[in-house]
């Protein structure tokens, strides 16, 4: 299987805007997020928040949690279930290469396993998914 890293996938930003207007959106959201088509909805939000700040951490963070959910909890194939658990890990990856230290090291060439030990606290959640 051949796997392009997460933070290469990274695009540019794709329209104009207030990021947090997208994350307020979002907490909202959350609130009634009790369906797999508010779930979606809700990850779509996140993901139009990126389109504004592509390396945004709240955005990021919460597009991986809820991909993660969708994977878990509602996804009716197979291949649903792991096109969500990729997109968890994308996002993920992103997330965690926003630290300096582990973007210096991985974009040198160290596998991603490796450069983890220079993460903190901050990519917890990366980690964790």
């Amino acid at each position: 299987m051949a796997w392009q890293a997460g933070w290469l996938q990274t695009e540019e930003p794709a329209l104009q805007g207030d990021v947090s207007s997208f994350l307020g959106q979002a907490k909202q959201k959350i609130q009634s997020a009790d369906t797999k088509d508010k779930v979606l909805d809700l990850i779509n939000t996140y993901e139009e928040a990126l389109k504004v700040a592509p390396k945004n951490r709240e955005a990021l963070i919460g597009t991986a949690w809820y991909c993660c959910l969708i994977a878990l909890a509602y996804a009716a194939t197979n291949e649903e279930k792991r096109d969500f658990f990729v997109k968890t890990v994308i996002y993920c990856e992103q997330a965690m290469h926003l630290n300096p230290e582990f973007a210096g090291l991985v974009d040198n060439g160290e596998k991603v396993w490796e450069a983890c030990r220079v993460l903190s606290s901050a990519e917890l959640d990366s980690l964790f998914l």
